[in-house]
């Protein structure tokens, strides 16, 4: 009976640490899961960035969000299906406190995520991490 448990015990401890949040992977550029590989140009005037997108017919860029990681920016795209071809500025405000000092050469842009699928814990032989995609920007300032 005592070996029992023991074997439940050891079986119950492998299975939860195996869906254990494990962190976050970064990889610079993807294919597979890429909705626009057009890079937008960035410029930066030393207190905002300026975007310009130049949009897809049927695929529209409506939103950017700012991420910090690593001290780094990370600009993250929402896309749309609708519109036409044109160009279109957004405007994006951020914490530079919270940014490394050279910071302006390690922007990314965001071409895909991935995150363990939900349940993935029960393979404990399986990626537990979260995957970010990027594409390094050249920042051009004004």
């Amino acid at each position: 009976m005592k070996h029992r448990n023991l074997y439940i015990f050891i079986i119950l401890v492998f299975v939860l640490s195996s869906c254990a949040y494990r962190g976050t992977i970064v990889k610079n550029d993807h294919d597979e899961l890429s909705c626009n590989r057009k890079v937008p140009e960035v410029y930066y005037d030393g207190q905002s960035l300026e975007i310009v997108v130049k949009q897809v017919a049927g695929l529209n860029l409506a939103k950017i969000t700012t991420k910090i990681y690593e001290g780094y920016l990370y600009l993250d795209p929402l896309y749309i299906s609708s519109g036409g071809e044109r160009q279109q500025t957004f405007f994006i405000d951020f914490e530079k406190e919270k940014l490394k000092d050279s910071w302006d050469d390690q922007v990314y842009w965001i071409t895909g995520e991935s995150y363990p699928a939900p349940l993935s814990w029960l393979n404990p032989f399986r990626d537990h991490n979260r995957k970010i995609f990027r594409k390094k920007l050249k920042i051009i300032k004004k």
